[in-house]
């Protein structure tokens, strides 16, 4: 149902107040700016959200996982069964590593240290070494 308040209150309104109707034209400035605002707040509250899931450890074990299926630290070539390459199957994983590529580039834009938590908590390769023991004879 569509409130009295929904329903656009001039010419300048029409194009923007609807979703399903025509973007605004060039020529309506408050439509735009309308957009523009609606845009950015949008943004923030897509940041606001990656934050949260990077400050949460179960957040960021699940990120991590998808950047494993992504092989997002990998470069791979595929094979047949017969051994020779299979470029279809190798372009295939390049779009996987792609999107885990660039929903990593995303997160450290929004919040890098909320990316190396993330390492240091499930990335093998950032784990603090063990300290030998020495044998005292």
């Amino acid at each position: 149902m569509i409130d009295d308040e929904d329903l656009p209150q001039d010419d300048d309104d029409a194009a923007t107040e609807h979703p399903l109707e025509p973007a605004a034209s060039a020529v309506s400035r408050r439509g735009n700016a309308k957009k523009r605002k609606r845009a950015v707040e949008e943004t923030l509250e897509a940041a606001e959200f990656w934050r949260a899931i990077l400050a949460d450890r179960v957040g960021q074990r699940e990120l991590w996982k998808l950047f494993e299926v992504g092989h997002i630290f990998d470069t791979r070539f595929e094979c047949g069964p017969n051994g020779f390459p299979q470029v279809e199957a190798t372009w295939f994983r390049a779009g996987e590593q792609d999107f885990a590529r660039r929903l990593y580039q995303m997160l450290e834009r929004i919040d890098p240290a909320g990316v190396i938590a993330m390492h240091q908590a499930f990335d093998s390769t950032f784990a603090k070494p063990v300290p030998r023991r020495v044998k005292d004879d």
